[in-house]
């Protein structure tokens, strides 16, 4: 039992375990504050997002967790603790498990026999399959989409391929401006099901 417990009904027990021994004529009292007052805390939400419902908050919450796993803020193998998240994130459980749920369908969590979660781990196998799989349907969608082009749509490519050039020197930058290039040219393609597919593959 908790040591908690165990000093409300075995005080004397609990004491010889710290190398203390009572006399039998000395009286022992405990006193188990807890009983008579018990602090709930709740946080605070986000500012912005008082008029949010709780589906609302929890893609908040999945948007963000999302990004802190895809940037390596939070590592491969690291053990995630609801309590300390939801604190750090200002929410309650409810948003914060459905955030999780999503992440865990996406395959960016793994669950724990314990039932604790850790993002997830790629072996250099995975990232290898991952990659030739994501080739394959960006090549996909580059050939829909080159049927498709426009004069807006050359604009719009030519002006991303600038901007990651301009960017070169600020990886992070230039990474996310790569990223963009790609959803533009899945978008001008048109093709639902590639577009799903790259979605989830993108996550990983």
């Amino acid at each position: 039992a908790a040591y908690r417990s165990r000093a409300v009904i075995d005080p004397r027990g609990i004491l010889r375990e710290f190398g203390t021994q009572l006399a039998e004529d000395v009286e022992v009292r405990v006193w188990d504050s807890t009983a008579e007052l018990r602090y709930i805390v709740l946080p605070e939400r986000p500012a912005g997002t008082e008029g949010l419902s709780e589906d609302e908050l929890a893609a908040l919450v999945y948007n963000e967790l999302r990004r802190q796993i895809l940037d390596l803020e939070l590592k491969p193998g690291q053990r995630l603790f609801e309590p300390e998240l939801a604190t750090r994130m200002q929410v309650s459980r409810t948003p914060l498990r459905e955030a999780l749920r999503l992440l865990l369908a996406e395959d960016l969590l793994d669950q724990l026999p314990t039932g604790g979660m850790v993002v997830r781990p790629l072996s250099a196998r995975e990232i290898e399959e991952l990659y030739s799989v994501r080739a394959a349907l960006e090549g996909l969608m580059t050939a829909e989409a080159a049927s498709r082009l426009d004069d807006d749509d050359v604009a719009a490519l030519r002006a991303l391929v600038e901007r990651n050039a301009a960017l070169v020197d600020l990886p992070t930058d230039a990474m996310n401006a790569g990223h963009d290039f790609h959803l533009t040219i899945a978008d001008i393609a048109g093709h639902q099901w590639a577009a799903r597919l790259h979605a989830q593959v993108d996550g990983q």
